[in-house]
């Protein structure tokens, strides 16, 4: 996905792949059994999107409850609106089928998108220049398992957007995207929402090939591992994260990563885009004893980023550093919400979490 879609699309398949339950309780707790529904408050804030504001409604259920080792399912529907008049309107859901040997996860949904780029050329060298996408997206992702934990994904990403500049510095930009999504998927973790032991691997090729209609194409690879480690007698946890997202070949403006996101919190601006961003981060997940279901984390990270239209962004260490408190919506999956505060190079931004980050 790129910048303009970030915004719809980390909601559809982050939310979606988040909702599901815990293996081990699931067996042993009589209330996970039941269908549970839960309706979240959104809110972020940063200096380019503004305050962010919206709900999140989430129903999880087993699709079959002779089925003791999938995970529960989930659907849900979101709405959100920021004051630069940014908004996204979406419906997803994720499927654990057959004993988990399936996994079928699919989002769709329309965002308007006003962010801003910066610009090294023209008459705007070195400033940022507004622009606004109007997006719609649908995807989805079907993964079987193939052997013990390693399943084998295959999917498909439809997305129309319109893209426009401000003072018309760059021509408008209007894309139909077809993509098909290959990916190999290892996951270890004790728990598929909040782990506390074992590791994520996931690597994934994105190809938009012209005989599915589109008018060029696009590779690109994601390559995400993801550890856990239990400490302080596995009450708390310390996660690390390597991510890379890699364009195989030069990307246009709406295919180019930006930095920031899940990965390296704290960059809002989009001021670093390019070909191709790498990050490693960690996070401590400190869960002390409370009534209120409150938990908190401290996390930093590093990033680079190569192929920017900027050279001097290019190859340069790009740190982050923030915190965020976290309050257990859904307590038959220890599903969280939360609030993050990140901080990065001469940037910064608050963030709504849908459960953790990774």
């Amino acid at each position: 996905m790129n910048t303009k879609t970030v915004f719809l699309t980390l909601c559809i398949m982050g939310a979606s792949m988040a909702c599901s339950q815990d293996l081990d309780a699931q067996q042993d707790e009589t209330a996970n059994e039941k269908g549970e529904f839960n309706v979240v408050p959104y809110f972020s804030y940063n200096s380019t999107l503004g305050a962010g504001f919206g709900a999140v409604s989430l129903y999880s259920f087993h699709v079959n409850k002779e089925d003791e080792i999938s995970p529960k399912s989930t659907v849900g529907v979101a709405g959100i609106y920021t004051t630069n008049n940014t908004l996204a309107a979406l419906g997803f859901g994720s499927f654990y089928l057959d004993e988990d040997k399936w996994r079928v996860m699919f989002g769709a949904g329309y965002n308007e998108y006003n962010f801003q780029t910066y610009f090294d050329a023209q008459d705007y060298r070195g400033s940022f220049v507004n622009y606004d996408t109007k997006s719609f997206l649908a995807a989805i992702l079907v993964r079987r398992k193939i052997i013990r934990k390693l399943y084998f994904g295959l999917g498909y990403i439809f997305q129309d957007s319109k893209t426009e500049f401000e003072n018309n510095v760059q021509p408008e930009i209007t894309t139909t995207l077809n993509t098909l999504n290959f990916e190999l998927f290892r996951d270890v973790r004790d728990d598929v929402n909040y782990p506390r032991q074992g590791s994520l691997a996931v690597l994934q090729w994105r190809n938009t090939p012209e005989w599915l209609g589109n008018n060029e194409t696009i590779n690109v690879l994601f390559a995400n591992y993801n550890q856990y480690i239990g400490v302080q007698g596995n009450r708390d946890v310390l996660a690390f994260r390597f991510h890379l997202k890699a364009g195989l070949g030069e990307l246009n403006f709406q295919q180019q990563p930006v930095l920031g996101g899940i990965d390296l919190r704290g960059y809002s601006q989009g001021k670093y885009r390019g070909d191709g961003i790498m990050d490693i981060q960690g996070e401590y997940r400190w869960n002390f004893e409370n009534k209120l279901r409150l938990s908190a984390v401290g996390f930093a990270g590093v990033g680079t980023l190569y192929g920017s239209d900027t050279e001097d962004f290019n190859w340069k260490a790009y740190p982050s550093v923030g915190a965020g408190i976290r309050w257990t919506a859904l307590t038959s999956n220890h599903f969280n919400v939360g609030i993050d505060a990140g901080f990065g190079k001469d940037d910064w931004g608050i963030y709504f979490r849908f459960n953790e980050a990774f």
